[in-house]
């Protein structure tokens, strides 16, 4: 059950950045954006 909610969360988390990313392309001011993609890369690099 853990492995399976750690894929899902995995999943989730790969389609927010995406949305993040679009979000920055349409509109570079969007800064609050920024944080949500910083963090992202943040924990995907320490995992």
């Amino acid at each position: 059950m853990l492995e399976r909610s750690w894929i899902s969360a995995a999943r989730l988390g790969l389609k927010g950045y995406r949305y993040l990313q679009r979000a920055v392309e349409a509109e570079p001011e969007l800064y609050d954006a920024y944080l949500g993609l910083g963090i992202y890369e943040y924990y995907a690099d320490t995992m």
